[in-house]
């Protein structure tokens, strides 16, 4: 019997329709990868700026050279790292941060064998470079077993080889602590000297310590840092960094007996706003701005 009409599918068109299905959840499946791997890059980075607002909040400098032991004479010849990539020869650093009752506190323990500091599942190696007048800081990610996790995009380590791995030094925001190398000498800093020029009457004279407060923000979101310390006598606070992107910076600065000179460099749209106590005096040294981020000064 002869049936007319009938209708149907080839096997030609079931393969092309096959086919063309594989494709398209080929291509799907490859777009949830990358997606993936770029959710993968972005906690990265996200974490990496994390360590690093960790790492420059009341990070002590006058503590991290008097206890690894580098004084203005000894400089040039043990800070010999570079920021480049395999210069970081040496001498390890132990990191120190200042508490509330303005002692020296130690986050993480320096390993003598490897030269690192754990941080998490962070690792941080710091050195210094007299080249650079800056401390040379790179941090690196660990899995569960201690291994150098993988960028998902180039499968290349996120090791202390990794471009992204160095935190401080060469070109990055602030030439971290060498601008008091121990007892500061504020005649041979042009930001304190401005500051100072503001401030008829002031205690302090050329030999006179101070210490520095390192900000930084290059991100979307604001960075925040406080300043918690509580002086008997006037003491004179560097804040130095930059601010960039449409990230801002909020200050938060508490010490009552403080003369804070600000040294920031704004490039980006995010203002920055800084809080001080009422007693505090709040000073403005080479603060320059090419970007549309203000800078907001009001009392707590």
């Amino acid at each position: 019997m002869k049936i007319v009409g009938s209708q149907g599918f080839s096997m030609v068109g079931v393969l092309m329709a096959l086919g063309l299905s594989g494709l398209v959840g080929l291509i799907v499946s490859k777009q949830t990868v990358n997606s993936l791997k770029g959710q993968k890059l972005a906690e990265y980075k996200a974490d990496l700026s994390l360590i690093k607002s960790i790492v420059l909040s009341n990070l002590d400098c006058e503590s991290i050279f008097s206890k690894n032991d580098l004084t203005p004479a000894n400089i040039t010849g043990k800070c010999v790292s570079t920021s480049n990539i395999g210069e970081q020869i040496g001498p390890n650093l132990r990191l120190f941060r200042r508490t509330m009752d303005g002692k020296p506190f130690e986050f993480g323990q320096l390993d003598a064998a490897s030269g690192t500091i754990k941080l998490g599942n962070w690792s941080l190696k710091a050195t210094c470079s007299a080249k650079e007048q800056s401390l040379i800081i790179r941090a690196a990610i660990l899995d569960a077993k201690g291994n150098f996790v993988k960028d998902p995009l180039t499968g290349r380590a996120y090791d202390f080889e990794h471009p992204n791995s160095l935190l401080i030094g060469g070109g990055k925001a602030v030439p971290l602590c060498f601008s008091d190398p121990g007892a500061g000498q504020f005649a041979k800093n042009s930001a304190l000297e401005s500051c100072l020029s503001q401030a008829a009457g002031h205690p302090f004279t050329a030999s006179s310590p101070f210490s520095v407060m390192n900000v930084s923000s290059s991100g979307s979101g604001n960075s925040s840092y406080v300043d918690t310390n509580k002086t008997d006598s006037p003491t004179l606070v560097l804040v130095q960094g930059s601010s960039s992107g449409s990230g801002g910076l909020d200050l938060r600065l508490e010490n009552p007996n403080a003369y804070y000179c600000l040294d920031i460099k704004s490039s980006g749209s995010g203002g920055i706003n800084v809080k001080y106590n009422p007693s505090a005096r709040v000073l403005q040294g080479r603060q320059t701005s090419s970007g549309s981020g203000g800078m907001n000064i009001s009392a707590l």
